[in-house]
Protein backbone atom coordinates (compact mmCIF):
# COMPACT_ATOMS: atom_id res chain seq x y z
CA UNK A 1 0.00 0.00 0.00
CA UNK A 2 2.90 2.43 -0.96
CA UNK A 3 0.51 4.78 -2.25
CA UNK A 4 -2.14 5.07 1.15
CA UNK A 5 -4.79 3.37 -0.52
CA UNK A 6 -7.53 1.30 1.47
CA UNK A 7 -9.53 -1.34 0.09
CA UNK A 8 -12.87 -2.83 1.22
CA UNK A 9 -11.94 -6.34 2.05
CA UNK A 10 -15.47 -7.91 3.70
CA UNK A 11 -18.02 -7.47 5.86
CA UNK A 12 -20.68 -5.18 6.32
CA UNK A 13 -20.76 -1.41 6.00
CA UNK A 14 -23.85 -0.95 7.77
CA UNK A 15 -23.79 1.75 10.44
CA UNK A 16 -24.07 -0.27 13.78
CA UNK A 17 -24.28 -3.46 11.76
CA UNK A 18 -25.97 -6.05 14.79
CA UNK A 19 -23.88 -8.82 13.62
CA UNK A 20 -25.48 -12.62 12.38
CA UNK A 21 -25.42 -15.52 14.38
CA UNK A 22 -26.94 -18.90 15.39
CA UNK A 23 -26.55 -19.61 18.56
CA UNK A 24 -27.79 -23.36 18.13
CA UNK A 25 -24.36 -23.46 15.88
CA UNK A 26 -21.76 -22.24 18.48
CA UNK A 27 -18.27 -22.96 17.74
CA UNK A 28 -19.01 -24.12 14.13
CA UNK A 29 -17.33 -21.91 11.36
CA UNK A 30 -19.64 -20.44 8.62
CA UNK A 31 -19.14 -17.64 6.46
CA UNK A 32 -22.92 -16.41 6.97
CA UNK A 33 -21.66 -15.35 10.71
CA UNK A 34 -20.43 -11.57 11.10
CA UNK A 35 -19.65 -10.04 14.18
CA UNK A 36 -21.44 -7.14 15.33
CA UNK A 37 -20.14 -3.33 15.12
CA UNK A 38 -17.22 -1.99 17.36
CA UNK A 39 -17.01 0.79 19.52
CA UNK A 40 -13.54 1.88 20.53
CA UNK A 41 -11.69 -0.11 17.99
CA UNK A 42 -7.68 0.61 18.43
CA UNK A 43 -4.70 -0.11 15.74
CA UNK A 44 -1.36 0.96 14.28
CA UNK A 45 1.14 0.42 11.77
CA UNK A 46 4.49 -1.06 12.86
CA UNK A 47 6.95 0.65 10.57
CA UNK A 48 9.66 -2.71 11.30
CA UNK A 49 7.22 -5.59 10.50
CA UNK A 50 5.23 -3.54 7.82
CA UNK A 51 2.14 -4.58 9.11
CA UNK A 52 -0.73 -3.42 10.51
CA UNK A 53 -2.42 -3.99 14.02
CA UNK A 54 -6.69 -4.16 14.64
CA UNK A 55 -7.98 -4.25 17.68
CA UNK A 56 -11.59 -4.53 17.81
CA UNK A 57 -12.99 -2.60 20.83
CA UNK A 58 -16.22 -3.15 22.49
CA UNK A 59 -19.50 -5.29 20.73
CA UNK A 60 -22.06 -2.29 20.53
CA UNK A 61 -24.88 -5.12 21.09
CA UNK A 62 -24.40 -8.00 23.38
CA UNK A 63 -27.89 -9.81 23.64
CA UNK A 64 -30.37 -10.55 21.01
CA UNK A 65 -28.03 -11.09 18.10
Amino acid sequence: MSDSTWTWMSGSNILNHRGVFDMDKKGVPSVDFMPSARRGAVGWYDDNTKEIWLFSGDALYTSGM
